[in-house]
């Protein structure tokens, strides 16, 4: 797409159709909140929405606080007043591309690099945020508006970019770490799709045929974006308003219908991300921007009924209180009145160990990360620092963070002060089980099953069990399958893979009819996996509505190579090839480097006979940058299939390097070693396995065949004894058997 730097490329918004409704005239509302019958044609009011002046009629001290909160200026219009940036011909020089800011004709200007062409002119449509940083949106082709990824620091008054690394990707992948450099013009800072939900009140995103139509009934985050459509309260003020909610944008989450209100279900139209590696710590801790839900759902405050508003005052968004006063209104032994600032027994050195710094009860217990260069963010999970965790799996903690010193040095201090002994968290048990410990499958179904535990706790460990073959995740599994929390249900759906068919059938078929639009939806996506149990036409009825409504959720999001990418799957089981590879094509057309896109194309050629043109698809993929294990893994094993064991270990040893931590990745790495006749590095590549995730069945049976065949008997006994004793099958009591006739019969013969 080759722009002209010489013309104005996004050109006058005016004299486009506006996306805004029209902001309603003051006249409306002097005789109170009701609004005139002439009024409801307007386009807010067919959409139930009467916009934020409305409420401030009745509501005024609410309406003046929110006014001057971030919330009310999350996005604005481009003008000399909202916008904070220096435009005054300012060249900002990243990655060697000079970017421009300047103004033209009256309106703000970027003059940037684009990936298919030289620099070119942007128009600044809105701004975006308020602090400490403000980017700002201009609108490319087909109604598709993008934030830039130079931003201006509203706190020192200087533009900077927004990422670390120095060499841009135009891809973006699945899961982006805050380390992930995108480039400007790809879907990762494309408003309509990513920003908009979250930064407006009431987003349609509108995309039909290649094009955004995205309209909303307030540009920024108004009264009605917190409380829902406000017309019915008009109407009859003497009935009560729907609460806020704040989870649908302040958390990180997939987006499943438009049209959320306060009173409705949060998984009927969003899912929240699981508490899970790479958007956080194998604990739980935040590690990518994952926009305090998740961590909230973790804490003790959480399950004790403390909400979002206890702590932030929602129409000005402020803290109700400075510093730890804020705190100790609760943790203290005789809590003073409100907002009183009072030293309790928390807030004394005897208890937080700094005798001379001030220190506040939020360093420890809710440490920040930063993220978009100098965007500090709190982790509201609220727990302990626990050095001794960092030490065993690698964890941060507040302590070693920030007095930058060793973790056995904070662990020292805190047994120093309070003693040996850690209260018990969960954390302990997902960090275990995230590593694929073997040993850590019965202290995940626990987890699971505990109710007086978090339910986004008990759903990560649910989500962990997966990978894991023993009675303990089937009984956790199936019980989480029945859990009254919906969060649960769906993160045990996921595991469904543990419980056997009988079992597995009938959860399915229940979970197709289940309330929670989540949650049915993906029982359909899953049970299409399973598409031969569903023998009866009631039984396929029902799969085949449920998947209706899923793929409609993809349809909706046909901008996405995701939501083509599932489609293609759901195509391909019931044996639409054609179909599938269309849509597959569609996925690759959006994002050419997408990765799922092209393992799964490749599969799809290898069960339609067309195995040697997906090996050119994924020799491919093995190129793209940044390295991906899933593509080495996909293109080794097509290797392997097409007989070249040689170049298929690069790949498995590509994998292993890419993600050491992982059982596959291991397994596969030394299978591919003794298949080309080096056992001995085999079996050292699987002895670390073991070390590292403990006695997994097929690494123990590597490890027992590999022996034996190296006429290592009495290793190869030790490893066929574990296998009977952790899964009692009688095929390993006669390996067992056998390794212990050939040891007798070896020192008999010595």
């Amino acid at each position: 797409m080759k722009k002209n730097p010489k013309r104005l490329r996004i050109q006058r918004l005016k004299n486009r159709k506006p996306s805004i409704v029209t902001v309603l005239s003051a006249a409306v509302f002097l005789g109170g909140c009701e609004l005139p019958d002439e009024h409801l044609e307007s386009s807010t009011a067919q959409s139930g929405y009467v916009g934020s002046q409305a409420c401030g009629v009745c509501h005024a001290t609410q309406y003046q606080s929110w006014v001057s909160s971030q919330h009310a200026k999350s996005m604005q219009p481009a003008t000399s007043e909202s916008v904070l940036g220096d435009f005054e011909n300012t060249a900002f020089l990243h990655d060697g591309v000079e970017t421009l800011f300047t103004k033209i004709d009256g309106r703000h200007v970027v003059r940037t690099n684009t990936l298919e062409g030289p620099a070119a002119d942007f128009a600044v449509g809105y701004t975006f945020g308020i602090d400490p940083l403000q980017q700002y949106l201009v609108e490319l082709d087909n109604g598709r508006y993008q934030a830039l990824d130079i931003a201006w620091d509203t706190r020192r008054d200087r533009w900077f970019h927004l990422s670390p690394t120095s060499t841009l990707q135009a891809r973006t992948i699945e899961v982006e770490t805050e380390h992930d450099g995108v480039h400007w013009t790809s879907r990762g800072l494309n408003w309509n799709r990513q920003c908009a939900d979250c930064h407006s009140t009431n987003v349609q995103v509108g995309w039909s045929e290649g094009r955004y139509t995205t309209q909303f009934d307030a540009y920024n985050v108004a009264c009605e974006a917190c409380h829902g459509s406000g017309l019915n309260h008009t109407k009859n003020t003497s009935r009560p308003y729907q609460d806020v909610a704040c989870a649908p944008c302040h958390s990180r989450r997939s987006q499943i219908a438009e049209g959320f209100q306060p009173s409705n279900h949060l998984l009927d139209y969003y899912v929240p991300a699981s508490t899970t590696a790479p958007l956080y710590f194998n604990d739980g801790q935040i590690r990518d921007e994952v926009y305090v839900y998740g961590s909230f759902l973790q804490s003790r405050m959480h399950m004790a009924g403390v909400t979002c508003s206890d702590c932030h005052e929602p129409h000005s968004a402020q803290l109700r209180a400075p510093g730890n006063a804020l705190c100790v209104r609760c943790h203290n032994e005789n809590p003073p009145s409100a907002f009183q600032d009072a030293a309790g027994r928390f807030d004394t050195p005897d208890h937080h160990m700094h005798t001379v710094k001030p220190i506040q009860c939020i360093d420890c217990h809710m440490p920040k990360r930063t993220y978009m260069q100098i965007d500090d963010r709190h982790d509201h999970s609220l727990r302990v620092p626990r050095p001794d965790l960092s030490i065993k799996y690698g964890t941060p903690n507040a302590c070693s963070s920030c007095h930058n010193e060793t973790d056995e040095w904070a662990l020292q201090q805190i047994v120093h002060h309070h003693g040996p002994a850690r209260r018990s968290h969960f954390s302990e048990t997902l960090l275990a089980g995230s590593r694929g410990q073997f040993d850590a499958e019965y202290a995940l179904a626990q987890l699971a099953e505990d109710l007086g535990q978090p339910s986004i706790a008990r759903g990560s460990a649910l989500l962990l069990l997966s990978g894991y073959e023993l009675g303990y995740s089937a009984r956790a599994v199936t019980s989480g399958l029945a859990d009254p929390e919906p969060i649960v249900r769906w993160h045990a759906l996921q595991s469904i893979n543990r419980v056997d068919r009988t079992q597995r059938h009938g959860n399915l078929k229940r979970l197709l009819k289940d309330p929670i639009k989540a949650i049915r939806t993906d029982a359909a996506r899953i049970a299409v996996g399973y598409l031969d149990e569903f023998t009866e036409r009631s039984e396929r009825d029902l799969l085949l509505s449920a998947l209706e409504e899923y793929k409609a959720i993809q349809t909706q999001q046909t901008d996405l190579p995701e939501a083509h990418t599932n489609l293609a799957t759901i195509s391909a089981a019931f044996g639409q090839f054609d179909v599938a590879e269309t849509q597959l094509k569609n996925a690759l057309a959006i994002e050419p480097e997408w990765i799922p896109g092209l393992v799964n194309l490749a599969d799809l050629y290898r069960r339609v006979g067309r195995d040697s043109e997906g090996g050119n698809i994924l020799k491919e993929a093995i190129s793209i940058r940044p390295p991906v294990a899933e593509a080495a893994i996909a293109y080794g094993l097509w290797l392997v299939r097409n007989g070249n064991p040689g170049d298929a270990l690069i790949q498995f040893q590509r994998s292993y390097e890419l993600e050491p931590h992982g059982l596959r990745n291991g397994y596969l790495y030394a299978v591919a070693l003794n298949s080309n006749s080096r056992r001995e590095e085999a079996i050292g590549v699987a002895e670390l396995v073991v070390d590292r995730f403990g006695d997994h069945r097929i690494v123990l049976e590597l490890l027992a065949t590999m022996h034996r065949d190296a006429e290592s008997f009495d290793k190869a006994l030790v490893y066929a004894t574990r296998l009977e004793e952790r899964f009692g099958d009688s095929a390993y009591s006669a390996l067992r058997a056998q390794m212990l006739n050939a040891v007798r019969t070896r020192d008999r013969d010595l």
